[in-house]
């Protein structure tokens, strides 16, 4: 049996259904991010799971990546996931197929917020904006808005400890997740 955390279920186009995980993080080893093929019929995982990839031990993702979160868009999938390091701050890989293989984008991560106290705890530099409310925005889900969009929705913690779900739109330019946000203002959204 495998130490797991975080476990999120994707169904691909022709049916088949994948689970995706943290690994040994009850453990605290966050080895990385795996990947399995199940049978929702039979809850019975089927051949063997994949590691999609590892943390980083020296970056951003120094501390540990958890929170995968699988969607197809154009052709591809892309494995959303977060770090804590330096606040919380979500980064993502892209695959030709649920089980790979995965290729960390290179410019992650893509969103969140810095912590002062987080970057100095892991020895890592703040590269935040000092006048940013948040202090982490990670662990994301995404979904497709009443606008058609795609929106991003995260755990925002404001300075002061403030908790709270934040959603911005999103979208894929040139296989590239791409966002305004986090944002700090109200969203409209514009129905067709």
């Amino acid at each position: 049996m495998r130490e797991a955390n975080d476990l999120t279920l994707f169904a691909d186009d022709n049916g088949d259904t994948y689970v995706f995980f943290e690994e040994g993080a009850v453990a605290g080893r966050q080895t990385g991010i795996m990947g399995h093929r199940i049978d929702l019929r039979t809850c019975r995982l089927l051949g063997e799971p994949a590691l999609c990839f590892s943390k980083d031990p020296e970056g951003w993702e120094k501390s540990g990546i958890e929170g995968p979160w699988v969607i197809k868009r154009q052709g591809s999938y892309f494995m959303f996931y977060s770090a804590w390091s330096r606040g919380y701050e979500v980064g993502f890989a892209t695959a030709p197929h649920p089980t790979g293989p995965w290729t960390k984008y290179v410019g992650n991560p893509f969103f969140g917020a810095q912590d002062e106290g987080k970057c100095a705890q892991y020895g890592l530099a703040y590269t935040g904006k000092p006048d940013d409310p948040y202090v982490a925005v990670g662990h994301n889900a995404t979904f497709v808005g009443p606008d058609g969009r795609d929106w991003i929705v995260a755990h925002y913690q404001e300075r002061g400890g403030v908790e709270s779900l934040g959603f911005d739109p999103m979208w894929i330019e040139d296989g590239v997740i791409r966002t305004l946000g986090p944002t700090h203002a109200e969203q409209v959204v514009q129905l067709p």
